[in-house]
């Protein structure tokens, strides 16, 4: 895929008013009070050897397009032999609230062409997509909150075999959807010799029926279930009152739940195989490895892509959201006094950036939470920051509306420690709450 871009971005002051400006691609969202809150996702994800190409209009040396003739259009413009510049489109921007989850999104390896059962067909050929995470609080950086695989059966035989590392005892969903009727899905779940271990053959069929699901004798029958884990009155359903599969259409879209066998706590290969049943059917699919139940929603990315002449290649803008070093927020200070810093409780009407830093609505926070990294940067240093309380998107029912906080300093830094207070005021300067040791 190659897309050629022409419109410079903002630079110097301009930038800070209107940084979108110019052409690009922006990925944002905005705030709220629930925990599954999705913002804007943008997923630009080539193949080894065949990565996507971000360039200028006037970049000549790669096509975007073919001529009558079939050869490749480089001259996209029509304007004859022009030089790119730096700067002759923005960015790639990820902003504040666009969407960070991590989940990891997957482009099946094998080529659309390939001839069936294909070079991903076994447990040991099989495509190997990462490390799933034990539970919320270890994912990181290597270990994933799951995997959304975009996959082909290009033929009615083909075979597609993953393989992920997964710690024992972990609940996993495993979820085909977004196919048509014209692919009929199987997934297997294999041990590392290609035995099937448990097998689904169509996730709304066994959410009514568990017992369809197939276990081998080795494999324990209760770690195999159907993918509805809620009880019946909080478990979606359609208008008919059929079990709901979100981002499915297809009635023969595979799904079950499995609790990955061995001894607790280790690590070890899963093998997850797709196939058409009783080989009749091919088409492309989308498969999730997730660990809850609700369908997740892989966070933007930006792999194996050529970014050309961009005034910024890739911006990503307050992100993580959940930080577990920064939190929500970092403390925006400068050592210049006659630049902006939070060291003073009014604004400043010479320099306005002389004031309390903005942290937000905590009442507008899908946790309920708002953290800032901060530094105490000397004995006199004074850090003063604004938390706003406004029920945004509930209708409150009394007529006094309260919310309960707690104002906590932890991980304190230095070898003795800073012995910190912290002072709350209304918005008028009044002194509300004092706390010193707690």
């Amino acid at each position: 895929l190659v897309v050629k871009l022409d419109g410079a971005g903002p630079e110097g002051n301009a930038y800070n008013t209107n940084p979108t400006n110019g052409a690009g691609f922006t990925a944002t969202g905005r705030y709220g009070e629930i925990q599954d809150r999705i913002g804007g996702m943008l997923h630009i994800v080539g193949q080894p050897g065949f990565p996507v190409v971000l360039t200028s209009l006037q970049d000549d040396s790669v096509g975007a397009g073919v001529r009558p003739d079939d050869t490749p259009q480089v001259d996209t413009n029509n304007n004859g032999n022009q030089r790119p510049s730096s700067n002759d489109w923005r960015s790639i921007r990820l902003d504040q609230y666009s969407h960070d989850r991590n989940v990891e999104i997957v482009l099946e390896q094998e080529s659309a062409e390939a001839t069936a059962p294909g070079s991903n067909a076994t447990a040991v050929t099989a495509q190997f997509l990462g490390e799933l995470s034990g539970d919320e609080q270890s994912g990181d950086d290597n270990l994933r909150r799951g995997f959304e695989i975009h996959g082909l059966l290009n033929e009615t035989n083909d075979v597609d075999t993953y393989s992920f590392i997964g710690e024992a005892g972990t609940e996993v969903w495993i979820d085909v959807d977004r196919t048509t009727y014209t692919l009929d899905t199987v997934i297997e779940l294999l041990d590392a010799s290609g035995n099937v271990l448990a097998r689904s053959n169509s996730s709304l069929d066994e959410t009514l029926d568990p017992s369809l699901i197939y276990t081998a004798n080795s494999f324990p029958a209760d770690q195999a279930n159907s993918m509805q884990k809620s009880p019946a009155p909080y478990a979606p359903e359609n208008a008919s009152g059929l079990p709901k599969d979100f981002g499915s259409i297809n009635s023969r879209d595979a799904g079950m739940r499995i609790l990955l066998d061995g001894n607790a706590g280790t690590r070890t290969t899963y093998h997850v195989r797709v196939r058409s049943k009783d080989a009749l059917t091919s088409g492309p699919y989308e498969m999730q490895i997730r660990t809850r139940e609700a369908d997740e929603f892989p966070g933007s990315t930006v792999r194996f892509a050529d970014i050309r002449y961009a005034m910024t290649g890739i911006e990503v803008i307050g992100l993580p959201a959940h930080s577990p070093l920064l939190g929500e927020a970092a403390e925006d200070e400068v050592t210049d006094g006659f630049l902006a810093n939070n060291d003073s409780f009014f604004p400043n009407a010479i320099t306005p950036g002389q004031r309390p830093q903005i942290l937000g609505n905590l009442f507008d926070t899908d946790r309920a939470v708002l953290s800032v990294a901060g530094e105490l940067s000397s004995r006199g240093d004074i850090d003063f920051y604004e938390v706003s309380l406004d029920y945004v998107n509930l209708d409150a029912q009394s007529p006094v509306s309260h919310g309960s906080m707690v104002f906590d300093v932890d991980y304190a830094d230095s070898l003795v420690r800073p012995n910190s207070s912290v002072y709350v005021f209304d918005s008028s300067g009044q002194l509300l709450l004092v706390g010193r040791d707690s």
